[in-house]
């Protein structure tokens, strides 16, 4: 089954043309050109009132965008940045003094270790191991600092994750220490290059600043913690000597290397530092230990040259060294804490100045909002009461306008007094749309009044054409009975009999006609008819009456005032299904009481169904007619059954045949209040 009354298809759409204005609309525009060039020269530019649109936003904007250009730009703008760099700094110079507690106690541990390797001690790897739990948890609390450390730049970024990831070289450093014959000189220079890799990471501190002071200050904590890795670097490799008795291979040339690199640092230190800097140095790193350090060292080096025995205590070298680089590194404390309160400090001077030149931002916004408020309110008022009536006419007014102007048996009378203008009176660009959206109402109502005179006129024309067009059908079928009657020959009869149905058919399409005008079909029966009488009714009214197979209808009578319509509705239907049914094929009509005690009546075919979309289609106009159009004359049977089913409460539904020979299921829910 498809969509009743769809026999009939074809391209549609209203024919599009250019708008041309009508007089009244011509002349409304020559009035306001008029009274504009009369009273241009009387505008008084004194009153703001009168002041163009566009003169009151240049001077509601004028002031406020040229404060926010020069005080925000130029200087809160640069202040939260700033204000930003230094916190990110402040940040760094954080996770460099994790980056040096590591490094600490991974220069403990490479002592440890290569005193362990040289003097093949196992008692020694009591205290190493012990050192190596607290590196590694040195290490996690730097791993986990460097998941929160935030940095933009990516080349930096990279330098951190590589000097994280050269820690992993130590896990299999200390296994080969423990399971093979490592070499003292092996440990010495795999420990020393996991160090180089952290101790550059110090760098950041100085590159992630543009502050000179701070920049100062890293470039000289950055020379202590070089300085303090070539000296215990150098102590490690003398070390090895001690315990040896002399220095193997080249391992005197790396110590003079190591030392002499020391001794540069310190000296780009103390260059480079401050006087106070330079006085917490020398009262730090002095004392006995120092210079015993510095002695072995040199006498080490003497003897060497001399190619004597050093005869050195490698132990009491270990505790001197361990001695001097913890004042190395209380030296180096003190300048990280130096750089942490200094960044700290420029942070907060900076979030500080942000937050003045806010206010002074806002101050002078705020003077700027004095003087905007008194030009809005000029603006605001008018627009305000244009904006709440275009709303109210909109969406409220005007369709309730349309709709009287439709329901009123006069509209022209109706729409003469249906506009009220919007109430500004202002003679500025306001004023102007006030009065232009008046106008816009006004054609409007004028179009509404003509759409109602229209459509009277052609629901109208329907009327006529239908009533015609019936009283001319039941006299050809008073003609065709009466050949019926005096008819013996069975071939002519029957050939009578489809012209009678095809004559029927004819009347069904005038009472259609009359169901798009909005008249009524007949009155109503006086009495209830039962639903079986009212079901054959309809049969007999389709052409192709003899596929109909009606099943046990319900003993159950309708009402008379919906007799008509209904027989009309299951016409429709049936002639609808029979239409886009093979003509072999069956038609079958059943009928049962609900559990609401309402009628249902279903009509089944077999024919070429719908699909899932078109079904949703059709279901959603049978529920909710459409409203008159061309459209509707192509698919007439459809909106007829959606017209009379909505003036009942009737319920048409469509679904899919889901036997095997497939069709459509068209299903009349007639309401109990009409049983």
């Amino acid at each position: 089954m498809a969509t009743a009354g769809s026999e009939t298809t074809g391209p549609s759409g209203p024919d599009g043309g250019a708008a041309v204005p009508n007089e009244d609309t011509a002349g409304a525009g020559e009035a306001f050109a008029r009274e504009d060039a009369g009273t241009a020269q009387q505008r008084s530019w004194l009153a703001l009132g009168n002041w163009r649109l566009r003169s009151k936003l240049a001077l509601i904007l004028l002031i406020p965008t040229i404060t926010a250009l020069v005080l925000g730009v130029l200087r809160v703008v640069d202040d939260v940045r700033s204000a930003v760099d230094l916190n990110h700094t402040a940040s760094q110079v954080a996770f460099a003094e994790k980056v040096t507690a590591v490094v600490h106690d991974l220069q403990r541990e490479r002592a440890l270790a290569v005193v362990r390797i040289s003097s093949g001690d196992p008692l020694r790897q009591t205290g190493l191991d012990a050192q190596m739990a607290k590196v590694d948890r040195d290490v996690d609390d730097l791993r986990n600092a460097a998941v929160n450390l935030e940095n933009d730049n990516q080349a930096a970024s990279d330098r951190y994750a590589h000097g994280l990831q050269r820690l992993d070289a130590l896990r299999p450093l200390r296994a080969a220490m423990t399971t093979s014959a490592y070499s003292d000189r092996a440990v010495l220079d795999t420990y020393s290059s996991v160090l180089d890799s952290l101790i550059q990471l110090g760098r950041e501190v100085s590159t992630a600043t543009t502050d000179r002071d701070l920049l100062r200050l890293g470039t000289s904590t950055q020379s202590i913690s070089e300085a303090k890795e070539y000296i215990l670097r150098g102590d490690s490799a003398l070390q090895i000597a001690a315990f040896r008795d002399g220095f193997p291979g080249n391992l005197i040339d790396e110590t003079r290397a190591a030392e002499a690199s020391g001794d540069a640092s310190i000296t780009a230190f103390l260059a480079n530092a401050t006087g106070d800097q330079v006085q917490l140095y020398n009262d730090t790193y002095s004392g006995p230990e120092v210079d015993e350090r510095r002695r072995l060292q040199t006498q080490a080096f003497s003897f060497a040259q001399q190619g004597q025995p050093l005869n050195l205590d490698g132990t009491k070298l270990g505790q001197d060294s361990t001695v001097a680089a913890d004042k190395l590194r209380a030296v180096e404390v003190n300048l990280l804490t130096q750089l942490r309160a200094q960044a700290d400090q420029l942070a907060s001077n900076a979030v500080r100045s942000a937050w003045v030149g806010g206010v002074i931002v806002l101050a002078a916004l705020v003077a700027a909002l004095m003087l905007m408020l008194v030009i809005a309110r000029l603006m605001l008022r008018p627009l305000r009461v244009l904006r709440k009536t275009a709303l109210d006419v909109a969406y409220t007014r005007l369709p309730e306008t349309v709709q009287a102007i439709l329901d009123d048996p006069d509209p022209v009378n109706a729409s003469k007094k249906a506009v009220d203008p919007v109430p500004v009176l202002t003679r500025d660009e306001i004023g102007e749309v006030a009065r232009s959206f008046d106008v816009v109402h006004e054609q409007a109502v004028k179009m509404a009044a003509e759409q109602a005179l229209l459509r009277e006129n052609v629901n109208g024309i329907f009327v006529n054409l239908s009533r015609r067009s019936q009283r001319l059908v039941e006299r050809q079928l008073g003609v065709i009975d009466r050949l019926e009657a005096d008819e013996q020959d069975p071939d002519h009869l029957a050939s009578l009999f489809e012209l009678d149905h095809l004559a029927t058919r004819l009347r069904r399409n005038g009472e259609s006609l009359l169901v798009l005008s909005g008249a009524g079909l007949a009155k109503s029966v006086p009495k209830p008819v039962p639903a079986a009488d009212v079901i054959g009714a309809a049969v007999s009214e389709i052409e192709q009456y003899a596929r109909i197979e009606i099943g046990i209808v319900p003993e159950v009578a309708v009402q008379g005032l919906a007799i008509h319509d209904l027989v009309h509705v299951l016409a429709e239907l049936l002639d609808n299904a029979t239409y886009f049914s093979e003509p072999e094929t069956k038609i079958t009509v059943r009928a049962v009481i609900t559990r609401k005690k309402a009628l249902a009546i279903q009509v089944t075919d077999h024919g070429v169904g719908m699909s899932e979309e078109r079904l949703a289609e059709v279901n959603e106009r049978l529920a909710d007619p459409p409203d008159l159009d061309v459209s509707v004359t192509r698919r007439m049977g459809l909106y007829v059954v959606a017209r009379l089913a909505q003036r009942h409460g009737i319920e048409v539904r469509l679904r899919e045949n889901e036997d095997i020979e497939g069709g459509v299921i068209a299903r009349v829910v007639v309401p109990a209040e009409l049983l």
